[in-house]
């Protein structure tokens, strides 16, 4: 009898084994005790999954399946970024922090975590202001100290202002082979993601204009379309004002046709914002961000991303950059 007991438990054991190596565990603690809706967000081969769980009096937990390493992207219920932490199958990692101060968030659980954690920490000020010129910098000089580190990857993959930059591929070339594991660069690398994305065509997509209205826009009305995704409304985002500024000089040309998509949901910021615009081009909104479902499937990447188009829907730049956006769009409209 105490044979057949031991041979149950130790199956017991080795079963309970396996079921917590075939799956991971997010455990968050916000400081200020909050009760609301969190999103999370993460993507394996298989599927991208968004999970919406309540966190009640500051604690909240994600259990959760990836064999391999991912990023897993967390929101609050205005769908605002919080943080990011990574992790796979047989881990249980921790964030903790005020939801108010997304850049303050302590990560831990895994060595990976906790590293990254102390990244944030010690560029706390650059990130929270927004300074890409000061954060960019300190992952490149974190790179190129440390290309053997699979943070480096994460830092480029996902804290780089612009992936799409020509430093930005010298950068990840410079990181060891070893430590760009291709569940990251496949699932969150915006080069590769995007050279995918560029290959679908733009079709017709359904959005809400200023009047709260779905209309749809279609490429194929255009010779030349260039769609701008936005997010921070402060007169402080001086690369907004840059594009901004190159965008009204483009729009001047009848060929081409500008529609900007706030992708914020504090939509009464918008409203004062483009309120007091002077462009002359219409404004969009998606109420859910970058997951709109209309917009999906353009992969749109971080704030201030363009995307230029022809009118069969040819995708021909993707990016942050506004003489890029200008050199795309003269290729369409100086053709005979």
């Amino acid at each position: 009898m105490r044979k057949f007991l031991g041979i149950s438990m130790l199956l017991l054991i080795t079963l309970l084994s396996s079921c917590s190596n075939s799956e991971f565990t997010i455990e968050g603690t916000f400081d200020d005790g909050i009760t609301q809706n969190l999103r999370f967000v993460y993507a394996t081969p298989e599927s991208v999954t968004s999970q919406w769980i309540p966190a009640v009096d500051g604690k909240v937990k994600l259990v959760g399946k990836s064999k391999d390493l991912t990023v897993v992207y967390i929101f609050n219920a205005q769908s605002k970024f919080l943080t990011h932490l990574v992790v796979k199958n047989g881990e249980t990692v921790t964030f903790s922090g005020k939801i108010a101060d997304p850049f303050g968030f302590k990560l831990g659980g895994s060595e990976l975590n906790q590293e990254w954690s102390d990244f944030m920490s010690d560029n706390y000020s650059d990130f929270k202001s927004g300074t890409t010129s000061k954060t960019d910098k300190a992952i490149e000089n974190y790179i190129s100290n440390n290309p053997e580190s699979v943070l480096s990857t994460l830092l480029l993959t996902c804290d780089y202002s612009d992936i799409e930059s020509d430093r930005a591929k010298e950068l990840l070339e410079s990181i060891s082979e070893k430590a760009k594991p291709e569940s990251l660069l496949c699932l969150f690398g915006s080069t590769l993601k995007n050279e995918s994305s560029a290959s679908k065509k733009l079709v017709p997509f359904t959005i809400r204009n200023e009047k709260d209205s779905l209309v749809l826009l279609d490429p194929k009305k255009n010779r030349a379309n260039i769609l701008y995704f936005w997010y921070n409304t402060s007169e402080e985002d001086t690369l907004r004002t840059k594009i901004v500024k190159e965008l009204k000089a483009l729009s001047a040309k009848k060929s081409v046709t500008v529609a900007d998509i706030f992708v914020n949901t504090d939509t009464a910021k918008w409203y004062r914002t483009v309120k007091n615009d002077s462009v002359k081009w219409k404004h969009y909104k998606a109420l859910t961000g970058h997951y709109e479902s209309s917009i999906a499937d353009l992969n749109v990447v971080g704030e201030n991303f363009i995307i230029v188009a022809d009118s069969t829907g040819q995708q021909l730049y993707r990016g942050y950059d506004a003489q890029k956006v200008k050199k795309a769009v003269e290729d369409i409209t100086d053709k005979k």
